[in-house]
This record gives structure tokens, C-alpha cells and sequence, in this order.
């Protein structure tokens, strides 16, 4: 249903020297009949075909593919704007390692007064112009999808980042692993990232209770923690570790079935046992690993949900 109108929006970019690199990820559809017609017409376009192995996996194949500088991601159910690479690219320069650009949240079929929808809107607004120093506060308060940026290869092959497979939130864990060794970011006030609310999208999806107790964001937060980890890097970010840490879990909690939030504080304090206390505030790992959960703030401040309803 979206895939061509996808694959038009890159093609007809005024960059054009960039390789297209898709991913069939065991469509069952019509899908590979349109990228394989696509890839007739334009030979930019490399296809891989593999066995239905989620977002992670589908990435982590582009990824192992890609052989030019820089990397962007496209969902296939959205678009980009002509000029996205042209102008996004043009503010790559020795210092900077990442470019970020507002994205527009188009409802298709879902609503207007959907959460999914209404909170988009305000989490891709346009927050920073310009160069920034990606500190702790600036990773806390930017968007943490990687749609509506461009990497450096380099530092990808570099630290060996990739998508955790198996889980929803991958995007957090591939930026903050990211980000840690980026010396700064260029943010542009345009809005670049078309992205397509309907029924079927994740974002949607993440704000229903059904299913088994998922705790997909508290497991992007181990990934992102055991990175740091290996670099010696947990204690510079230990503020961004601890939001994290907080607001994941008051997500993961806050999305779980009634029956099934007890179990999501369970895990969370097998976390807390497992990380440093060094690398943590105080106020967060202590009062997990004694199991008093009404002592941690992110539990009793369901901050995002308020500020999508305000």
C-alpha cells in the first residue's frame, strides 16, 4: 500500500549519487514484485530477500551492505522530502558525525485525537537549530528514532553498533550507542520525515495492552548499557543511563496489562542488581533493588503521557 509511494520519495531526490538498499523481510504481499520492478528501472537499487526476522534484522542486512559514507533509514510505509540528502549532507563537515531534521506525523487512519499521533506530533517538532554538543541533556531531550537522521558509516563499522534483534525500540538502542561517540550533531528546523500513522504502524501499536508482558524498552536499555560499558563510557552518560533506565520502565509498566505489571517491576529490579550503582543515580537503583517501588519518581510521573494530553 505505501512501499511505492516510499521508493518514489527516494528516487526522486536531487542527491542522486546514493545506492537504494531494500529489504524484503518475508513479505508475504505483493512487495517483492514492486521492488523488483523498481530495481529493473533504476540500478541504484540493491534488493536483499530474507525470512521474516523483524525491524532489527532487516536493518542490521541493509547495514552490512551499505558501502557508501554516510547511512539514513526509510520505513517503507514512509516518505522523504526532494531535497532531504541534498541539504542534509551539505552540513557534514570534521566535527560533525550526525544531522537530524524534523519529521511531519501524517494520520492516515487512525485519528487525529490518537496518542500515537498527538504525541508525535510534538516529540519530532522542531526542538534545535545548528551545531550541538550531544551532552547529556541534549540526548535526553532529542528524538531518539533514527528516520530522521544521517550517519557516518564509519563510526557504525567502527564500534560494531547494530540493531538488538528480538525486540521493539531497536532505535533507541542503535542512537544512544551511536551518539556516545559522536563529537557533535547539526540539527536542521526543516521538516524532512514523512511519517505515516495508520493502523498497522508500531507507534500505534506500542499503546495497546495486549499481548505478553513486553519488555522491549527496559532490554534497549540493557544493549545501550552494556555499550557503554565496553567503552568506558557509563559514567560520562550516567544521567542519560538513569533516564533512560526511569522512563523506559514507566513505559514498559505503564503499557502492560494489569495482570502483568508486577512482573515488569520484577525485571527491572533483576536489572538493577545486575548494573553498577556507580553509574546510576541513587535515587533510582536503590529503591528498585529493595523492591519499593512507590519511591521512584519515573513510576508516579507518567511524564510523557501527561505532556501528549496537555
Amino acid at each position: 500500500r505505501y512501499l511505492a509511494g516510499c521508493l518514489d520519495s527516494i528516487l526522486r531526490q536531487t542527491h542522486k549519487n546514493m545506492e537504494v538498499i531494500c529489504v524484503n523481510d518475508g513479505s508475504t504481499d505483493c512487495s517483492q514484485d514492486i521492488l523488483d520492478a523498481y530495481a529493473q528501472k533504476d540500478g541504484r537499487i540493491k534488493v536483499i530477500v530474507q525470512d521474516n526476522n523483524g525491524m532489527s534484522a532487516a536493518r542490521n542486512a541493509g547495514l552490512a551492505c551499505a558501502s557508501g559514507p554516510f547511512v539514513s533509514f526509510v520505513d517503507a510505509d514512509d516518505t522523504i522530502e526532494p531535497d532531504t540528502y541534498q541539504c542534509s549532507l551539505s552540513f557534514f563537515r570534521k566535527d560533525i558525525d550526525l544531522v537530524v531534521f524534523a519529521a511531519n506525523v501524517l494520520n492516515d487512519d487512525v485519528g487525529e485525537d490518537q496518542l500515537s499521533v498527538k504525541g508525535g506530533k510534538l516529540y519530532h517538532a522542531v526542538k534545535y537549530k545548528g551545531k550541538k554538543k550531544l551532552n547529556n541533556k541534549l540526548l535526553i531531550q532529542m528524538t531518539s528514532t533514527v528516520w530522521n537522521k544521517i550517519f557516518r558509516k564509519s563510526i557504525i563499522d567502527a564500534y560494531g553498533i547494530r540493531f538488538p534483534r528480538g525486540i521493539c525500540f531497536e532505535d533507541s538502542a542503535f542512537l544512544y550507542a551511536y551518539a556516545s561517540h559522536c563529537r557533535n550533531a547539526f540539527f536542521i528546523d526543516q521538516y524532512f520525515y514523512n511519517y505515516i500513522q495508520h493502523s498497522a504502524s508500531i507507534m500505534n501499536k506500542m499503546y495497546k495492552k495486549e499481548g505478553p508482558m513486553k519488555v522491549d524498552r527496559l532490554k534497549a536499555v540493557e544493549y545501550v548499557y552494556a555499550h557503554f560499558k565496553k567503552y568506558g563510557l557509563a559514567n560520562r552518560y550516567k544521567a542519560l543511563l538513569t533516564h533512560l533506565f526511569g522512563l523506559f520502565l514507566s513505559f514498559d509498566y505503564e503499557y502492560s496489562r494489569d495482570e502483568l505489571k508486577q512482573n515488569v517491576l520484577e525485571y527491572a529490579t533483576e536489572m538493577a542488581f545486575r548494573f553498577e550503582s556507580i553509574d546510576f543515580d541513587y535515587g533510582l537503583i536503590e529503591p528498585l533493588r529493595e523492591k519499593k517501588y512507590c519511591h521512584v519518581f519515573y513510576l508516579n510521573i507518567p511524564v510523557f503521557r501527561a505532556g501528549c494530553e496537555s
